[in-house]
């Protein structure tokens, strides 16, 4: 081992071992800015030759340890320099080199604090990585090197107990528990028997040990761990570092969070952000990948997506920032899809296709638990099925990732209310609306295309001018408990995601059936497609047409369905009225459409109202009436929404008081009359 700023001759022992091809310039370190010219050097040497030259020097076993240790030393002080200061490319390269050298560490058994440091930094590297099972071997066989060392470094010692209690708390297994006390008891020790100041990584560990400990009281309480996380709380206000001040920072908008305050969480960790002094800390990394997940939870999408892209600086499939990556993909990614299939929030699947995408998780997702690997791929089905479904990719593909969950659970035991479970039900409701969208709006491109140039004509034809003009319809009021119609107000994400939300719904829906007296249809010479005129308007005014097997309802913001006294009209915002029908309202049907402010409504045909004996037939044939309403739909003539109502007090007559009876003149009267004189 040579140091150029000792030996400057070193670039010519390296010129004279190139000429005779013993070693050779390889790839330099990569780095963010070079100290001095040539400092990210490299070169390598061919493993066989390697080899020969070891058999050729013949070194006794004290001198491969002493060589391997003061090797180790460097190599550490390079691998930790590179991960404190965040630089993934480095400390990847650096971490090859490493575990080689481990190797050659483990089959010298050279035990000293050198060689067991390398191996924590090893082990800190696989951490932060998410390669968990390397890290814990490698934890493990350091406390072994330290304990068999002749002076072992307590300090280390207690680095490796925290960080393999932080591996015992992510495994989420059901004795993580015990585990976690046993390695931070030891710790708790360490530093109460210390006399003075600490080195800040070792001080730092009160702080780590309480953020451990509060995850796990999070999953499950148990009272031995609540008194061992009261018992470092007090350590960390006696050994302050930078860090403490971060931990605090990152478990206060951790508490908010679940707490569902995502404004205030919102707030501390911006203010923590602004007060960080390390950018490439573990803690930052943290506080930025929190605040994007408060800021979903409050649909900011523009904010949350400018503050992801703050984020991809520590993401990558190389990233040193395993932990924060895994739980920023997984929380957010989780929010994201919720949103979509709840409510088909497209901002939400977007920046669900940026978390998959652009953050490397797919190369290096940093499992903790059996149940993430599904978890996963659920959000990649859900991404793939909104591309698909918007053309920008094959079926094929969400469709092989789907199969991969025939097998697999999302939560361990298995839990049918979990959050997860029910994204997977509302997918296909959701794809179904995808669809149906889709195809409403096909329908309505190719209908204003049609009008555009016939529009002149069809204004002076009487037939869709009267159409028009009374918008007369036959009706049909229900409720969605009643057990020939119920089956008609369909079901809304709430009830299909949330069934236990129903007992808190304001008792039933009002179902409105609206079917024009006359069919006005038009079809296009171009194309020889035929559309119904009235139903084309009703939906270019809002309302949707039912398309697909499980067909969704949407709520146009400005259609109103307004009751007055026995007439009933459907009702724009531009003045437009859609539908008028003479009803009769039962008392049950108004107190349904004041209470939820809103019903169902079913505009076109299907139904058969114009024939009351068929419409009878039908509605007690939910074989025939589904194929008569699959039929009106295929064919574009049925579409719905759920509306809002309101209902208008019946407008008062002014009662005039009646007329007095006329009085005859009597005959005596007339009698006595003269006619004038001429």
């Amino acid at each position: 081992m040579f140091d150029e700023a000792q030996i400057p001759a070193v670039r010519e022992v390296i010129r004279e071992l190139t000429d005779v091809s013993l070693v050779r310039y390889d790839e330099p370190l990569p780095t963010r800015k070079k100290a001095f010219p040539g400092s990210d050097d490299t070169v390598s040497m061919n493993a066989v030759l390697q080899d020969i030259l070891a058999r050729h020097l013949g070194l006794s076993q004290s001198e491969a340890a002493a060589g391997l240790s003061h090797v180790a030393c460097h190599t550490d002080r390079w691998l930790r320099g590179a991960l404190l200061s965040g630089q993934a490319e480095r400390t990847w390269e650096l971490a090859q080199h490493a575990t080689a050298l481990v190797g050659h560490i483990r089959s010298t058994r050279t035990a000293d604090g050198y060689t067991a440091l390398l191996m924590g930094n090893l082990a800190a590297f696989h951490h932060a990585h998410g390669q968990y099972d390397a890290a814990h071997s490698l934890l493990e066989l350091e406390l072994e090197w330290l304990g068999r060392a002749e002076d072992p470094d307590e300090g280390l010692a207690a680095q490796a107990h925290t960080l393999l209690a932080h591996l015992a708390q992510l495994r989420k297994q059901a004795d993580a528990g015990p585990h976690v006390a046993a390695h931070l008891r030891p710790v708790l020790f360490y530093l109460r028997q210390l006399d003075a100041q600490p080195p800040e990584p070792v001080a730092n560990l009160a702080a780590e040990a309480s953020r451990i400990l509060q995850m796990r009281l999070r999953d499950q309480p148990d009272p031995a761990l609540a008194q061992l996380l009261e018992d470092f709380r007090a350590l960390t206000d006696v050994l302050p570092t930078k860090t403490t001040q971060a931990v605090k920072d990152l478990l206060a908008v951790q508490d908010l969070l679940e707490q569902r305050e995502a404004e205030c969480a919102e707030h501390t960790a911006t203010a923590a952000l602004a007060r960080s002094t390390d950018p490439w800390s573990a803690a930052t990394a943290d506080l930025k990948r929190l605040l994007v997940e408060a800021l979903v939870l409050q649909d900011k999408w523009e904010q949350a997506d400018a503050a992801l892209s703050d984020f991809l600086p520590y993401a990558g499939p190389r990233t040193l920032y395993g932990f924060a990556l895994h739980h920023l993909v997984h929380n957010v990614g989780c929010h994201c899809a919720w949103t979509w299939v709840t409510q088909g929030e497209q901002r939400a699947v977007e920046l669900l296709g940026r978390l998959l995408e652009e953050t490397g998780i797919a190369e290096n997702p940093a499992l903790e638990t059996a149940t993430d690997e599904a978890r996963f791929i659920l959000l990649q089905v859900v991404h793939d099925s909104w591309r698909a479904m918007n053309g920008n990719s094959q079926y094929g593909g969400f469709l092989e990732q789907m199969s991969r969950l025939n097998d697999k659970t999302f939560t361990e035991p298995y839990d049918p209310d979990s959050v997860w479970e029910r994204i997977y039900s509302g997918l296909t409701p959701r794809l179904s609306a995808v669809m149906g969208e889709t195809v409403h709006r096909n329908y309505q491109e190719e209908g204003d295309a049609f009008l555009a140039t016939s529009l002149p004509s069809l204004d002076r034809d009487p037939a869709v001018k009267d159409a028009y003009a009374t918008a007369r319809c036959h009706a049909v009021l229900s409720l969605s408990t009643d057990p020939v119609y119920g089956g008609l107000a369909g079901h809304s994400t709430i009830d299909l995601l949330l069934p236990e939300a129903r007992k808190f719904l304001p008792g039933p829906k009002a179902v409105v059936i609206l079917q024009p007296h006359k069919m006005v249809g038009a079809t296009s010479p171009d194309t020889g497609k035929s559309i119904e005129l009235q139903v084309h308007r009703a939906c270019d005014k809002g309302l949707r047409r039912l398309v697909g097997p499980q067909p969704t309802l949407i709520s146009p913001q400005h259609l109103t369905l307004v009751l007055t006294g026995q007439q009933l009209t459907l009702e724009h915002d531009d003045g437009t009225v859609i539908a008028r029908a003479t009803v009769r309202a039962s008392s049950q049907w108004r107190q349904a459409a004041r209470t939820r402010h809103s019903a169902v409504v079913y505009f076109g045909y299907g139904f058969e109202l114009h024939h009351s004996p068929t419409h009878r037939r039908l509605m007690a044939s939910p074989t025939e009436l589904g194929h008569h309403i699959n039929s009106a739909s295929d064919n574009g003539l049925l579409a719905a929404g759920l509306v809002s109502v309101r209902i208008q007090p019946t407008p008062s007559v002014q009662h005039r008081p009646p007329a007095t009876a006329r009085q005859q003149p009597r005959r005596s009267t007339r009698a006595r009359r003269k006619k004038p004189h001429r």
